[in-house]
């Protein structure tokens, strides 16, 4: 779920960038990155190469891990073949799952990480 991961990662640059009061054209400015391009990183449009997240990073004064938080993090279920994978988003959840030969991904709005596990104990408990 290559889209998936990117969701996470520009969701975790927009909390950190926002939680360091940092606009979009700041951090851009502090990392040598156009504040259009910074937007579509946050937004997950953006493949970014390992010089960029290290700018990135910089630019936050956070260690480059800390950009990859919740990433690979998937969640099993019952349900599909091929896993379940869940991961909070500036949206709300973004649950993707292998479908056949297709890759599905949906964004449940106001919806947590918490709340999608709690379903799937709730789902998985024995009658």
């Amino acid at each position: 779920m290559e889209d998936l991961g990117r969701l996470t990662f520009g969701g975790n640059v927009r909390r950190l960038r926002e939680a360091l009061g940092l606009s979009q054209e700041r951090l851009g400015a502090d990392a040598g990155l156009d504040r259009s391009y910074v937007g579509g990183i946050e937004r997950g449009e953006r493949n970014l190469s390992l010089s960029v997240i290290l700018r990135l990073a910089s630019a936050m004064g956070v260690p480059p891990g800390r950009l990859f938080e919740g990433i690979g993090e998937d969640v099993s279920a019952p349900g599909p073949p091929g896993g379940v994978t869940a991961a909070d988003s500036d949206d709300g959840l973004v649950i993707g799952f292998r479908y056949d030969r297709y890759d599905a991904t949906y964004i449940l709005p106001g919806a947590t990480r918490a709340q999608f596990d709690e379903l799937l104990r709730y789902a998985s408990r024995p009658d």
